[in-house]
């Protein structure tokens, strides 16, 4: 316990017991703040984003959009952990066949073992320091159909890449892009396979890549797009499409612990960056899935029952999900609605001991 020593001018000699340490020290009662034996000031506070402090321990600051975190009085003595999604790359997109499904925004991790994995597998075990200041804080938006998503970043200290869009038969590179996590491979109708682009690494992996289609005449299914835990499914034949990747699943982020606007996040699960599923339209059910995470589900325009098409969907917003890849056979009587989709925003969450 802190030792007092009255005086006129309100001071007191005490110790300082964060993180185990016992440090002397001057303490005010006018500016709340310590000076410690190096002389370090440990007044630290720091505002943005949504703010949040759940009981766990920790203070989050979740930024569903562009905003700004401000550190003030000195770092944070123990560092920062931190989440950084880029927004989701739209689904591919082309007039006609099946279309490769988005991939995921980048998903870029520091912290703990409870944020960076038991192996430091998700990125840096060492927490992040912001410096004291204003530092912008960038949060990639979803790529519309064939059109990369963009990147998230806490200011030039961690970026997560936006997701690759998903490759367009006939159209642009049947080939998904590159990304955080790429886009999964439109349909060639050729006699060679055509295989999604890798995922992002800067330097821990951000995501994976996007699935293959099986390149044989015909064919009319695309791949899903990658995903931040897995790549993208294969589409395997002439009507199946691949789903997207599996997303990232991070407790330690889980919605109910953000603020309640993140309250649209909480199906999830705790699950970021799940790839775009292909899309069909040879197939009565053959549509790629979402991958868990926010990853939109693939189209699927039926040839010969109508009744049996099914429109895909956007990433979820601010999980950084893949856009659900795009089936068009040139019907007139199908309506423009079983093009591609868009990508999930991404999501940038700083959280600290308290």
């Amino acid at each position: 316990m802190p030792r007092f020593i009255g005086s006129k001018f309100g001071d007191f000699v005490g110790i300082n017991t964060v993180n185990g340490f016992c440090d002397s020290g001057v303490y005010n009662y006018n500016d709340q703040v310590f000076l410690n034996e190096a002389g370090a000031w440990q007044g630290f506070s720091a505002s943005g984003g949504v703010e949040s402090t759940p009981g766990n321990g920790y203070k989050y600051h979740t930024f569903l959009n562009d905003g700004t975190f401000t550190v003030s009085g000195s770092v944070h003595p123990t560092g920062m952990e931190v989440l950084v999604v880029g927004g989701g790359g739209g689904g591919g997109y082309s007039g006609a066949a099946g279309n490769g499904g988005g991939g995921a925004g980048g998903l870029r991790v520091q912290g703990g073992p409870a944020v960076a994995g038991p192996t430091g597998s998700h990125g840096p075990a060492t927490p992040l320091t912001i410096p004291v200041g204003s530092t912008t804080i960038t949060v990639g938006e979803g790529g519309t159909y064939g059109v990369n998503g963009g990147n998230s970043s806490i200011g030039s200290l961690l970026v997560a890449t936006g997701g690759g869009s998903g490759g367009g038969e006939g159209g642009s590179p049947y080939v998904g892009s590159p990304g955080g996590s790429s886009g999964g491979a439109s349909n060639t109708e050729s006699s060679a396979p055509t295989n999604g682009n890798a995922g992002g690494f800067s330097p821990f992996p951000e995501g994976n890549n996007g699935g293959a289609t099986a390149g044989s005449t015909g064919n009319e299914a695309g791949g899903g797009g990658g995903g931040a835990g897995g790549n993208g499914g294969n589409a395997p034949g002439d009507a199946n499409a691949g789903d997207g990747g599996a997303g990232l699943q991070l407790p330690a982020f889980n919605a109910p612990l953000l603020h309640p606007d993140a309250s649209p996040l909480a199906p999830l699960s705790g699950f970021f960056a799940g790839g775009g599923g292909g899309g069909t339209i040879r197939a009565s059910d053959g549509r790629g899935e979402g991958g868990s995470g926010g990853g939109g589900e693939g189209s699927n325009t039926n040839p010969t029952i109508t009744s049996l098409s099914q429109t895909g969907s956007d990433g979820k917003t601010n999980s950084g999900g893949g856009g659900g890849g795009g089936a068009i056979d040139g019907r007139p009587a199908l309506p423009s609605v079983y093009s591609s989709y868009s990508g999930g925003r991404g999501i940038v969450v700083i959280r600290y001991t308290v």
